[in-house]
């Protein structure tokens, strides 16, 4: 490529320096010590972060700094100064940093989730938000009852299937029913999810900073830009990623529920065919990984604690009898709110979020924050902050209850206690979908079995990993685990039936 390693220490050196020097002015929070020039580029684990995020926020406190090679980061993990600095300062916090590989290469600059606050982000925003509002979703409850229904059937009928398939599929088809108005994913396939979450894997694990070269140090995407070698996965990727999208998009389904104002949007915001295909393709992908990583740890957090499922239980035959609950019926089931806000809590499915960047210099209380300052949302040890969760890695859905015995509610204008979908103006638009599709899973599932741990060979009951971690860039998954279902009526399947697809 024409550059020595001679060369290429010293332009290492001069872009470390002109870093340091560009904010030699800044305040800081304190934080762990670094090395010359590299500063804490080694001591930042590629795996797993958060958990030493969390761990360095013991030692120097809920806001702290470091850096690598020259770039500032500051982790937040208190609920209130998260509250102060993401929400209360959204438009000063809200972009992104510049994460080349992701959206530079993979991406090229189409992922919603990334892009810098221009007006193609402006324009996907509004047409997202036209889509997937509370309101439209309200319209599709049916389908989101169905495959929960069909997420128990699987279960029962097929327990010879690993409980992460029967997952992924629920997940898959919840997404591509909502978004594509495509029909239910059978259980045993063709799943056209599959290839796309295979995709996703690369494109989440992009989304860390740091985990690749060219973020590490920037200047290296001026010689992948020029070299097709050096570029040529990433542009498969894309070029794979657009066609999967693209053919997706422009899919006839007979029923478009979703789909159809995004199409409009097109039309009337003047988005190119990439542009929407990427933007509902990218939200499928969000929402499947979402769903599926909140649905097994749900699944994981029952199999733990039975006391919490008698509990849930006698409020459900309580509110819905011996008939499958329905979104209706979620009014009256607030203990099972509080077992899908304590899961989110308890095991978030992005437990570090998508970083955010500063775009102007911020003052926060004594320190000075300067312009392009790496932000981090620790939401896992946010969800362990003494002040707000006491014995936070405990799984306690009565945290949530006020003294009087209904759900308590955060204060306004603060994180609320679904974390780990954003803050601000970076919050995930597919919140409430996401928790709408947690929630009436936790109440099917709940309502058909009971759960138990996996024996074995002695009848010794297996204790699923609950700290064993999956890590797939911003989000993590429960490491596979065995446990077993157990029917609470011996008719269930008969009970299922007018739930099911027809």
């Amino acid at each position: 490529m024409g550059y020595s390693l001679p060369l290429f220490i010293a332009l290492l050196a001069a872009y470390t320096v002109y870093s340091y020097v560009g904010r030699r002015h800044s305040r800081l929070p304190p934080g762990p010590a670094g090395l010359p020039l590299i500063g804490n580029l080694l001591q930042v684990p590629m795996s797993l972060p958060f958990l030493k995020f969390g761990d360095w926020s013991k030692v120097y406190g809920p806001i702290y700094s470091f850096s690598i090679l020259g770039q500032p980061w500051v982790v937040i993990s208190s609920i209130e100064m998260a509250g102060d600095i993401f929400d209360r300062m959204s438009q000063q916090t809200g972009d992104r940093p510049r994460l080349i590989k992701a959206n530079d290469f993979l991406e090229r600059g189409r992922n919603l989730a990334l892009m810098p606050k221009n007006e193609l982000w402006r324009v996907m925003r509004k047409a997202t938000h036209e889509s997937l509002n509370s309101r439209t979703f309200m319209k599709r409850a049916a389908i989101q009852e169905e495959e929960a229904a069909l997420l128990v059937w699987g279960l029962l009928s097929s327990p010879d299937i690993p409980l992460e398939h029967h997952v992924e599929r629920t997940a898959g088809s919840l997404s591509m029913r909502a978004l594509y108005g495509s029909p239910s994913i059978p259980l045993r396939g063709p799943d056209p999810t599959e290839r796309l979450n295979e995709i996703a894997t690369v494109l989440f694990d992009a989304l860390v900073p740091g985990r690749s070269i060219v973020d590490i140090f920037p200047p290296l995407r001026h010689v992948i830009k020029r070299s097709k070698w050096l570029r040529g996965p990433a542009d498969k990727i894309y070029e794979e990623s657009t066609e999967h999208f693209i053919r997706l998009f422009e899919s006839q389904p007979l029923v478009r529920p979703s789909i159809s104002a995004l199409r409009d949007s097109k039309a009337t915001h003047g988005m190119s065919l990439e542009d929407s295909s990427w933007l509902v393709g990218m939200l499928l992908a969000d929402l499947r990984s979402q769903t599926a990583i909140a649905i097994r740890w749900l699944i994981m957090a029952l199999t733990l604690h039975p006391a919490v499922c008698k509990k849930a239980q006698a409020e459900l035959d309580a509110a819905v009898g011996d008939h499958p609950p329905t979104f209706d019926d979620l009014a009256q089931l607030p203990y099972i709110e509080a077992i899908v806000k304590e899961v989110l809590r308890w095991r978030p499915p992005g437990p570090m979020g998508v970083p955010h960047a500063t775009s102007e210099d911020i003052v926060y209380k004594d320190w000075l924050i300067p312009k392009g300052t790496i932000l981090v949302e620790n939401i896992w040890t946010m969800g362990r902050d003494p002040l707000v969760y006491p014995d936070g890695d405990v799984f306690n859905p009565d945290r949530f209850f006020t003294k009087e015995g209904t759900i308590r509610q955060p204060p306004p204008d603060t994180h609320d206690d679904y974390l780990g979908f954003g803050a601000g103006r970076r919050v995930c638009v597919g919140k409430d979908v996401a928790i709408r599709n947690l929630r009436i899973c936790a109440a099917y599932l709940l309502w058909a079995f009971n759960f138990h741990k996996e024996k074995d060979e002695n009848e010794k009951e297996i204790e699923p990993a609950d700290m064993a971690f999956v890590d797939v860039g911003v989000t993590v998954y429960p490491a596979p685990f065995k446990m077993r279902t157990v029917p609470r009526f011996l008719d269930l399947a008969q009970r299922l039936q007018p739930s099911l697809p027809k």
